[in-house]
């Protein structure tokens, strides 16, 4: 894996806790696929990798459309977070932050739930 920095060259892996456990073969095979979304096109603007990294994400993974505008485009990481609270969002909700254990496990609740 190659995390590609705002600047400065790449980093062969972005987390660094002792002890980290080794990706199972479902993570590095969903690794693999977004590889070629980390990459940057275009010089920084709005359209840049990590901006609508979110959508195409979902999309390549998963099928899922919901963040995607007219047939190329995705909405942009503020207009997703921004768009959370309001009617129409598809169903998403806003938990919290990933730094926090118990918003990470509110969101395995919820995704428990609906499976």
């Amino acid at each position: 894996m190659t995390c590609l920095p705002y600047r400065g060259p790449p980093v062969t892996d972005c987390e660094q806790r002792p002890g980290k456990p080794q990706p199972t073969a479902v993570e590095s095979a969903a690794v693999q696929k977004l590889n070629s979304l980390r990459q940057c096109q275009t010089a920084t603007d709005d359209r840049t990798a990590c901006n609508v990294f979110l959508g195409r994400a979902l999309e390549m993974l998963y099928a899922n459309t919901d963040f995607k505008v007219g047939q190329n485009d995705y909405m942009r990481a503020n207009d997703i977070v921004n768009g959370l609270e309001m009617p129409g969002n598809a169903g998403w909700r806003k938990v919290g932050v990933a730094t926090d254990q118990a918003t990470l496990d509110r969101a395995q609740d919820f995704a428990n739930a609906s499976s």
